[in-house]
């Protein structure tokens, strides 16, 4: 196994799990990484910065392959798609950005926080986004169509990180220093209904 790594010293690591072993070092970023993510086959690594820009370099090789430019204010979070054709970033600017990985291209703008965003994260198919913000709100969306499908508010403080998955959304909040795992107001039967809205044999436009 792997393990993956972002720094105040700019730059971003894969490390060999069993051994310690570097493996590939991501550099250009100019301030602090801070979010990292991995592709589902391990050959892409992504990572966000202080900067504001998002940069995707290879694991095997450590080539940098682009530096992609558009958030203000940082880019506080990244999320591969398992397939690593689609890339996630959130930033401090209050927008959800999605790029084409393998060229850079940006796909989307998704608008709709009021404060930075701090967490993104894709279902393994890449058909939807989960974001959360300072605002409080953790925000699901179509990838394909950069469509807001539902905001999911009950947190009081930060949403710092959020995951969708088939079956519900757990969201994390930080309220001061307490963490709590999940947002008590967002039940089983809304996430349901949520993910019903997904029209699953209409395929994502990027793809």
């Amino acid at each position: 196994g792997t393990v993956l790594t972002g720094s105040k010293d700019k730059t971003a690591r894969l490390w060999e799990a069993s051994t310690g072993r570097p493996l590939a070092t991501l550099q250009g970023h100019m301030s602090t990484v801070w979010h990292v993510a991995l592709s589902g086959d391990g050959q892409l690594l992504a990572s966000g910065g202080a900067d504001g820009t998002v940069r995707l370099c290879e694991t095997d090789t450590g080539r940098s392959l682009a530096s992609l430019h558009g958030h203000t204010g940082g880019a506080w979070g990244v999320a591969l798609s398992a397939d690593g054709r689609l890339l996630a970033s959130g930033g401090g600017e209050g927008t959800v950005r999605l790029w084409e990985a393998g060229t850079g291209r940006p796909l989307a703008t998704l608008q709709g926080h009021t404060g930075a965003v701090r967490g993104v994260a894709l279902t393994a198919d890449g058909r939807l986004v989960a974001s959360g913000g300072t605002d409080g709100t953790a925000r699901l969306w179509e990838a394909g169509t950069g469509q807001p499908l539902a905001t999911l508010p009950g947190h009081t403080g930060a949403v710092r990180s959020a995951a969708p998955s088939a079956l519900k959304i757990p969201s994390v909040g930080m309220v001061g220093s307490i963490t709590a795992l999940s947002d008590p107001g967002v039940s089983t039967t809304m996430v349901s209904t949520l993910l019903a809205m997904i029209t699953p044999t209409a395929p994502p436009a990027w793809a």
